[in-house]
């Protein structure tokens, strides 16, 4: 987990893989995250998986074809607040986004 390239194109150019952060803790892991101090490959990194990593705690993964956009700057949350309004199943959590539209800019 990096948020350069791994591994780095040196010699040649191939597809890379993008990384979508979906986060889930069992009670146990969790207690042992937040007790863990903030890693140097973390705060290099700014990637928090990286502390659970360095704790030796259990991550899984999985490939999937559905495709994401970052969201790390506020014009991100901007494209992509207008981007979920396309999405079909849009109504059934706009009133929600609403909310915490309005809880972030508080």
């Amino acid at each position: 987990m990096s948020r350069a390239d791994i591994p780095h194109p040196y010699r040649e150019n191939f597809n890379l893989k993008r990384q979508i952060g979906l986060i889930a803790f069992t009670g146990k892991s969790l207690k042992i995250f937040n007790q863990t101090p903030v890693t140097t490959l973390e705060n290099v990194e700014g990637v928090e998986m990286l502390r659970a990593f360095d704790s030796n705690l259990k991550i899984t993964t999985f490939e999937t074809k559905y495709n994401s956009r970052a969201v790390d700057y506020p014009e991100d949350a901007e494209i992509v607040n207008e981007l979920m309004k396309r999405d079909p199943i849009f109504p059934l959590y706009k009133d929600q986004l609403k909310e915490l539209n309005k809880n972030i800019k508080n």
